[in-house]
């Protein structure tokens, strides 16, 4: 029997690919894939977005928070210093109204000193006594010296003759010697066979060791405003002076002659600290001109010393110079100019910038009056330079005198001393 002919067709048909619909099943599909897919990636980039602008505050946050902390140690540091100044004058103070007289636990601890001698005076032996009466007068002229120290640290703070530059190391040692706890101690000598003989007197030194009176002496001294390099530079201002003054108005400053004055007042310093931190000129320090101005710029942190972690805070575009786009902030300045200041590997760069500051205060002065006398005698006939004469032997110049005359000097701004610039 034959297929009925209207069901073959009807299968036929419900098996025959039609391409229009199969197609258009195909793309509808498709565009809602992408449309899903489109959807999920928008999600995801506006996500990492939200991620990455999260990162951002946190880092953003997180320097913030590193400013203030960095703002906040200096303030505390600032406040300590004035504290510390603070406590330091006052026990000066204390020292001269009890005329340089020692700690009450120094006086208990000299009498049991002389108590330990008392057997040996009534020894019998003289020798054995003689020994004592040598202690005994040993002792006496060294609480002598202690005291005489005392009163002598004090009277140099009175009179304001420790230089600015003094460390806080030797500030807070120099503030226990005038203080009320017991600063004298006694070491045994010995002899060459390692036997006792005299006992000396002493002080308990920065490092809480023994010290002898000598030491604090010669320590002190270099701790103290050098007044006779100050007084060799007001010299030779004023000799550079004269010449301008008395010179022609085709004369030509001798740059050379003063730099090597100055050079050798740098060499010969008792204390370069002192130069450095101490008004020289005018009302501001080296360091102070140094910190307040642009000579820093182009310089690099690892050329002053900075430490690399100090550097990635302050090089704000980590090229690793100092310049504008850094922002530094005067208290920045001020960390990077007493590091140069302070660095001894640092001496052969912060030697020619100290020359340069202060031989272009000296050629200051030389312009001033050679421009009077341009001006009161434009047509002159060619003379020779003038290099005129320094003399180096020291007059008896006593520290305010220095000081009032340094406040005549203007200020000089260090685009006129940056090597090469003036």
């Amino acid at each position: 029997m034959g297929a009925d002919a209207t069901l073959v067709q009807g299968a036929y048909n419900a098996t025959k690919y039609t391409k229009s619909k199969v197609d258009a099943a195909t793309k509808g599909l498709g565009d809602s894939l992408s449309n899903t897919v489109g959807k999920l990636k928008n999600k995801k980039d506006a996500e990492a977005e939200e991620v990455k602008k999260a990162e951002n505050t946190k880092v953003s946050d997180a320097k913030k928070e590193q400013d203030r902390l960095a703002l906040e140690a200096r303030k505390a540091k600032e406040k300590e210093a004035k504290i510390r100044l603070e406590d330091f004058n006052a026990a000066a103070e204390e020292v001269r109204n009890a005329d340089g007289s020692l700690p009450k636990g120094d006086f208990v601890g000299s009498q049991a000193e002389v108590e330990e001698l008392k057997k040996n005076f009534l020894s019998e032996d003289p020798i054995v006594q003689a020994g004592a009466k040598h202690d005994l007068a040993t002792i006496t002229s060294g609480l002598g010296e202690v005291k005489d120290l005392r009163l002598l640290t004090s009277t140099n703070v009175s009179n304001n003759d420790f230089s600015a530059g003094m460390s806080n190391e030797n500030q807070d040692f120099y503030r226990s010697t005038m203080g009320k706890e017991p600063i004298v101690m006694y070491k045994q000598e010995v002899d060459g066979d390692g036997k006792p003989t005299t006992r000396t007197v002493g002080v308990k030194g920065p490092d809480g060791e023994w010290m002898s009176t000598t030491a604090y002496s010669s320590m002190m001294e270099g701790d103290m405003v050098d007044v006779k390099s100050q007084s060799s530079l007001l010299d030779l201002k004023t000799a550079k002076i004269k010449e301008g003054t008395d010179g022609k108005s085709t004369d030509v400053y001798d740059g050379e002659s003063v730099n090597e004055a100055v050079t050798s007042i740098i060499k010969g310093s008792s204390n370069v600290r002192s130069l450095m931190y101490d008004v020289q000129f005018g009302t501001t320090s080296f360091v102070e001109d140094l910190s307040n101005s642009d000579m820093l710029n182009n310089l690099t942190y690892d050329q002053l010393g900075i430490t690399a972690e100090d550097a990635y805070i302050l090089d704000k575009n980590h090229d690793e110079v100092i310049n504008e786009d850094d922002k530094l902030t005067k208290e920045d300045r001020e960390m990077i100019a007493k590091n140069l200041a302070d660095d001894p590997d640092l001496d052969e760069l912060r030697n020619d910038l100290l020359k340069n500051y202060l031989s272009s205060h000296v050629e200051k002065s030389w312009n001033k009056a050679h421009k009077a006398v341009v001006a009161a005698n434009p047509v002159s006939k060619p003379s020779k330079v003038i290099t005129g004469e320094y003399n180096e032997e020291q007059s008896n110049v006593t520290a305010e005198a220095l000081r009032l005359q340094r406040l005549s000097d203007d200020y000089i701004p260090a685009s006129d001393w940056v090597a090469g610039t003036i």
